[in-house]
């Protein structure tokens, strides 16, 4: 696969759930793209996901990812009171990149309105949320729908990558 150097935003806020961005990074970053930890302002991101790159919202626009990945975390309301991620994934939708997101991370795409008419998987308590913004709940381990990739769970990160590496490697001509 040819995605070398290709940068993906990975929320970090407080509440997040360290192992599983750990997790997901140690199976990202083999492949060659570039991790970029994202979070409202340095305290949020915190130290403990062994990034070495991290922005704040203010800092990144979707121009500068090429790709975003929304973890769980311990609160997703929280998430959804965040203005400027809500901004990062209607702009990164809008230019049909790669948008992801494992257990209830789901909630911020329902709170951002992108899992309208689309399927999509989560944890159960995240269930109502997408269907009440009028998303259709699959329940798979990974669901693909366009540019969005959703992972009902932690345990099915290898299997979810596998599906945002085929999304996001270049077309060739």
């Amino acid at each position: 696969m040819d995605i070398k150097g290709q940068a993906i935003g990975i929320v970090l806020e407080n509440g997040f759930r360290a192992a599983e961005s750990l997790k997901l990074a140690t199976h990202l970053k083999p492949m060659g793209f570039r991790l970029i930890g994202v979070g409202s302002n340095e305290r949020a991101i915190g130290d403990n996901h062994k990034f070495a790159n991290t922005r704040k919202y203010s800092e990144i626009n979707e121009k500068g990812l090429d790709g975003l990945i929304i973890l769980s975390h311990e609160t997703p309301a929280l998430l959804r009171l965040q203005d400027e991620l809500m901004t990062l994934i209607l702009a990164i939708n809008g230019l049909g990149k790669c948008i992801g997101s494992i257990g209830n991370g789901a909630a911020s795409l329902a709170a951002a309105g992108i899992s309208e008419g689309r399927r999509v998987t989560c944890d159960p308590p995240t269930v109502r949320e997408i269907m009440e913004a009028r998303g259709e709940f699959i329940d798979k381990p990974v669901v693909v729908n366009g540019n969005l990739v959703t992972c009902k769970y932690a345990q099915y990160i290898q299997h979810f990558v596998e599906a945002i590496a085929i999304i996001m490697e270049p077309v060739k001509s």
